[in-house]
C-alpha cells in the first residue's frame, strides 16, 4: 500500500483529502504546515508528499525547500489554487504541480500517475527503504 503524507493547515481539508485517499487504497498521514513535516517524513517514509498551498502562504515555499533539501528523492506534488512568482522562480522546488479544481478527480488521477511512474523500473530509486540522497529527476508539470 502506497503511503502519502498530506500537508495543509486546514483541518477540514486534511479530513477530506484523507477520506478520499483512504477510499483509493492509500495509507494516509496528515500534518499541518511547519517544521514537524520533515520529522514526519523520516518517521513515516511516505511514497509521496501532497503539499496543499493556499494563496499568500509564504511559509509554504520555505517548507517545500526544506523537504527538497532533506529528501530530494521524494516526489512532492504541490496542489495550489495558483502558482505565485516565488514558486515559478524555483523550478526544482516541487516535482509536480496541480491546480486546484472543484473536484478531487484530477488530483487523485495525478497521484496515481506519479506513484506508477516512480515505482516503474526507471523510477527504481523510489523503492521502499530508500534513504535521502539518491536524487530524483522527475518531470515538472508546467502550467504557466
Amino acid at each position: 500500500m502506497n503511503r502519502i503524507l498530506v500537508v495543509n493547515d486546514d483541518e477540514s481539508t486534511l479530513m477530506l483529502y484523507s477520506e478520499e485517499l483512504l477510499e483509493e487504497g492509500y495509507n494516509v498521514t496528515t500534518a499541518h504546515m511547519g517544521p514537524q513535516v520533515t520529522r514526519l517524513i523520516k518517521e513515516t517514509r511516505p511514497d509521496l508528499v501532497l503539499l496543499d498551498i493556499r494563496s499568500g502562504q509564504a511559509d509554504a515555499l520555505d517548507l517545500l525547500m526544506d523537504i527538497r533539501d532533506a529528501y530530494h528523492d521524494l516526489p512532492v506534488l504541490v496542489y495550489a489554487d495558483n502558482f505565485p512568482l516565488q514558486f515559478r522562480m524555483k523550478p526544482r522546488s516541487a516535482d509536480y504541480w496541480v491546480l486546484k479544481s472543484l473536484s478531487l478527480t484530477d488530483l487523485k488521477l495525478r497521484i496515481r500517475m506519479i506513484l506508477e511512474r516512480v515505482q516503474s523500473p526507471s523510477g527504481s530509486a523510489h523503492k521502499k527503504g530508500r534513504e535521502p540522497g539518491f536524487g530524483y529527476t522527475g518531470m515538472i508539470d508546467s502550467f504557466w
